[in-house]
Formats: structure tokens, sequence, C-alpha cells
């Protein structure tokens, strides 16, 4: 699972690496999460570099950095990725979770 800060811009919508996503109407600080198998490359989304990738047969693991934090994805295996390149990844909404950083439990 990634993990990247979110920080609230109001009414339920919260900042995560520059993007704007919907989420739980709350003040508090919290947690973006997501998978790695539910990121896919799109024209908008969490802009990525690239560090490593991992070509593992049926997919390509993609380690990368995403506003200074280690980000993983999986990706499709004839994505074609080189070390250092920017991508724009998006998470597929509904599968977004979000976690209060004070106690790790899951906010719904």
């Amino acid at each position: 699972m990634n993990f990247l800060p979110a920080t609230s811009a109001g009414d339920g919508r919260w900042t995560v690496a520059g993007q704007i996503f919907e989420g739980p109407k709350t003040d508090k600080a919290l947690k973006f999460a997501i998978r790695l198998e539910d990121m896919t490359p799109a024209a908008s989304g969490l802009t990525a570099t690239a560090k490593v990738i991992e070509p593992l047969g049926a997919h390509l693991l993609l380690t990368c950095d995403v506003d200074g934090a280690m980000f993983r994805a999986v990706l499709d295996s004839d994505a074609i990725v080189k070390t250092g390149d920017l991508l724009t990844l998006a998470p597929q909404p509904d599968r977004v979770r979000w976690f209060d950083p004070e106690t790790t439990l899951a906010v719904a």
C-alpha cells in the first residue's frame, strides 16, 4: 500500500501531492492510501519520477518518487518506462483509502 499525506481543501476535498481528491468530510489530517495495482498511467493524476523498473513477466513493478515519497505501481508489461522518466499515475477513485495518521485506523 502506498501512503501520502493529505491536507484538507474543505468540504471533503483533499490535496495530495498537488492534486485534489474527494475524500472524507473531516478536518483531521489524513493519509491517502492506494494499492500498487490500483494505479494507471493517465493524462492527469499524481506526478511520479521513475526510480526502479522491475520487469516481472506479466507486469512491471515501478518504484518512483511522488512528492518526495517512495511510491510503487504495477503497470502492464508492455509499458515503456525508463529510470528518470516523469509519469502521471491516476488512482482508481473507488480504490482510494484514507487513514488517520495518529491512530493508523481507516477513516470511512
